[in-house]
């Protein structure tokens, strides 16, 4: 006679632990990083105060710390730029510039302004260098920047602490 086990059967085999193989992942494969086929070297009279690029008219200017606006043409980008007769705004320490790009006017930030402003915006005509207007501000100006688009030129102030914002319609 066989002998009863009350209905248990044997215990099953318990099954392997799977077993973590490492997965080899190739590195990844560099990407092309984009080489200008020439570039340019362009001495100018003094440190780089501020640039800009007026793209509608294949331009872009540069400002050195001794007030001349520099002004180059390349409307295509694949030739050399010249430069062209630079303006000069006189001695008044310009901080940064800005292209609108729908007027073409430059916006300037200076240390040095009169009468007696702490620091202030020059608008200037981009074609003819001709200073239209000078905005006073209420400490000296960093950089700045213009949105075309909505007609606002934005100022950095930053001993205030501030960003102002100027309607430039």
């Amino acid at each position: 006679a066989q002998p009863r086990t009350g209905g248990l059967s044997a215990p099953a085999a318990v099954a392997a632990a799977p077993t973590v193989a490492p997965t080899q992942i190739p590195p990844p494969t560099p990407t092309v990083v984009p080489t200008p086929a020439n570039a340019y070297t362009t001495i100018v009279g003094g440190v780089v105060a501020g640039l800009d690029v007026d793209a509608s008219r294949g331009r872009f200017y540069l400002a050195d710390s001794t007030g001349v606006i520099w002004i180059s043409d390349a409307p295509t980008g694949q030739e050399r730029p010249t430069l062209q007769t630079p303006f000069n705004i006189g001695a008044r320490s310009p901080v940064d510039l800005a292209v609108d790009q729908s007027s073409g006017y430059l916006y300037l930030s200076t240390r040095i302004c009169a009468p007696a402003a702490p620091g202030c915006v020059l608008v200037v005509d981009g074609r003819t260098g001709t200073i239209i207007k000078s905005i006073s501000l209420p400490g000296v100006p960093s950089e700045l920047r213009v949105d075309s688009d909505l007609g606002l030129l934005y100022v950095g102030l930053p001993e205030q602490r501030a960003l102002m914002e100027i309607d430039m319609r």
